[in-house]
């Protein structure tokens, strides 16, 4: 939904997907894009929450996602930043 929350921008399917470590920031895990594109997101877990989303891609397209080098970004209030893994550290 946009910021009115009234027209819905899209919907996705995800799986549920885990790690080992809670933190205090929502994390999320991209692909690095390639020919230009943008990165493409993996998984997004909550603050405080081991389980998260992981996001459905096409057969072939999720093999190239998987082989290419992943990024995680944690994000709160006082902005986003790069971190080395999904524990948000």
């Amino acid at each position: 939904m946009e910021i009115t929350h009234t027209r819905l921008i899209a919907t996705v399917q995800t799986v549920t997907t885990d790690r080992l470590f809670t933190s205090v920031e929502t994390v999320m895990k991209f692909a690095e894009g390639s020919n230009g594109q943008p990165p493409a997101l993996l998984a997004w877990f909550y603050p405080g929450m081991q389980d998260g989303y992981g996001f459905i891609y096409p057969r072939k397209t999720e093999q190239k996602l998987e082989a290419s080098k992943a990024d995680f970004v944690a994000s709160s209030s006082n902005g986003a930043r790069l971190v080395k893994d999904e524990s948000g550290d």
